[in-house]
């Protein structure tokens, strides 16, 4: 897709600051140089992905690393710098931000942001330097570690899709 814009000077509506008079521009249209987007990025089977982890069973007890959600990523076109992540947040029953100790993202078993903690119900994974290359694909995981004030019925959700998610490509420079 190529994205250009064009002035022209008859779009434009001036009045003077200290006349009030109108003016009238001149002089050629202002045309920027066209940005071709050659890539885009897209989470895989589905489109938005949804973990839903019920603490039930941790009653009253701490847990670490326990996995969120996982989702994969694709590039199309052009490699895709991935710059950030965020996670919105649903708790249920008395669960809260300040239950969970951190967050982690993982890159397949590579841990690329730990100890990242959640604030407005959500979490941001910022200041990635993630790459993935033109027609290729990565598989993410988010893992979260409770502190010990869970409660039966406590549950965490966290939905990702596109909207959540940005990167750049590497040619375009533009977000994909």
């Amino acid at each position: 897709e190529t994205v250009a814009a064009t002035i022209s000077a008859a779009g434009i509506t001036a009045t003077g600051s200290a006349s009030s008079l109108s003016l009238i521009p001149t002089g050629p249209d202002v045309i920027s140089p066209a940005h071709t987007v050659t890539g885009g990025l897209a989470l895989s089977n589905p489109s938005t992905q949804t973990g839903n982890t019920s603490l039930s069973s941790l009653a009253g007890a701490g847990g670490a690393d326990l996995e969120l959600v996982s989702f994969k990523l694709a590039a199309a076109g052009e490699q895709a710098n991935l710059s950030s992540i965020t996670v919105p947040l649903t708790y249920g029953g008395n669960m809260s931000d300040a239950k969970v100790a951190s967050f982690d993202l993982y890159k397949g078993a590579t841990p690329l942001k730990t100890n990242i903690s959640p604030s407005g119900n959500s979490v941001t994974f910022g200041s990635l330097t993630e790459t993935i290359a033109a027609g290729a694909n990565s598989d993410y995981k988010i893992l979260f570690n409770l502190l010990s004030t869970a409660a039966g019925g406590d549950t965490v959700t966290a939905v990702i899709s596109s909207a959540n998610i940005a990167a750049a490509g590497n040619t375009s420079v533009l977000s994909i």
